[in-house]
């Protein structure tokens, strides 16, 4: 029998702005209140996490207004 490995798309954040940004981090199919999770990104800081555990509407939201940067996205490094 052998197993199938599924691979696990990681993003790393930049926090780019001047102040501690909240992210928030929920794992597939998880609930609001049981499974959601707040990661500070301090200033200057980064943070590498399962790109299917962020909201990418606040991902999107962040960068458009230059408070992060994704500098590191294994889905797109691997295509």
């Amino acid at each position: 029998m052998t197993t199938i490995k599924k691979k696990t798309h990681v993003v790393r954040v930049y926090n780019s702005s001047s102040q501690m940004i909240p992210l928030q981090v929920r794992a597939p199919g998880g609930d609001f209140f049981t499974g959601e999770q707040q990661v500070r990104v301090s200033q200057g800081k980064d943070v590498l996490l399962p790109k299917s555990h962020l909201m990418a509407e606040q991902i999107d939201n962040l960068q458009k207004r230059g408070m992060i940067k994704v500098v590191y996205d294994s889905e797109t490094q691997d295509s």
